[in-house]
């Protein structure tokens, strides 16, 4: 394991023991999940009464908070319940609610 992500991995396991709001502690994962993965944004969708809902995001505004479960790329990963990623040529045609070149979704 590398330095890098062996010191996310402990900023994660400590965000678990501090914070007991998991608005605050999900904001803070996404920060970095990004940061180790050199991302430029991020979204955190759970499912809420069949819809996906952002929960928490990393340097992205979405107008589109809400996505009906099969919607989007997040819905056929929700689908399909398995990890996937997508380059920019495997996003187009796909409904997006966010600019992006690529995208991994984890259901």
């Amino acid at each position: 394991m590398k330095e890098k992500e062996r010191q996310a991995l402990f900023e994660l396991l400590k965000l678990l023991e501090i914070y007991e709001d998991i608005d605050i502690l999900l904001e803070r994962l996404i920060y970095y999940v990004c940061e180790l993965m050199n991302a430029q944004g991020g979204i955190i969708r759970l499912i809420k009464n069949g819809y996906l809902h952002i929960t928490a995001t990393y340097n992205i505004s979405s107008d589109k908070t809400i996505l009906k479960s099969d919607e989007g790329i997040c819905g056929e990963v929700l689908k399909e319940g398995k990890v996937k990623t997508f380059n920019k040529a495997q996003l187009e045609g796909k409904q997006l609610d966010i600019p992006a070149y690529s995208a991994i979704c984890i259901p």
